[in-house]
């Protein structure tokens, strides 16, 4: 099997002035593709990641464990252009139901900042 490269795009929709991210569909157990992020800042520059760690927290719908709280750190693909991406392991795609997702950049020294917006996964068992 060749192996992919497909980009998880995040799609914010606007509903009554509220900002939502559309659900992202998964299946059980899928560890491909990862999942690729473009980090930009409010006018649409790309944040250069150098020296900074994104990372992906994922836990279930109304859990308070996370599924990744060790192994949550992105790698950086393209510092400069302000890319990333996450292999998702069969760990965080074990359980059906909804996931949530939560980005954010790691700085060091304690320092991180976090996206005001939630991912949604949608996970749903293999047949």
């Amino acid at each position: 099997m060749a192996d992919m490269t497909v980009t998880a795009t995040v799609e914010v929709l606007t509903l009554d002035g509220i900002q939502a991210l559309r659900a992202i569909p998964l299946v059980t157990g899928d560890t491909k593709p990862p999942l690729t992020f473009a980090w930009k800042d409010a006018s649409g520059a790309a944040i250069n990641l150098t020296g900074i760690t994104p990372r992906l927290r994922l836990r279930m719908e109304n859990e308070t464990a996370r599924l990744n709280d060790t192994a949550n750190a992105m790698t950086v693909t393209s510092a400069v252009g302000g890319t990333s991406s996450y292999a998702l392991t069969a760990t965080d795609t074990v359980t059906p139901g909804i996931m949530e997702g939560e980005l954010l950049l790691d700085y060091g020294a304690g320092v991180t900042w976090t996206c005001p917006q939630r991912l949604a996964f949608v996970v749903r068992r293999r047949t």
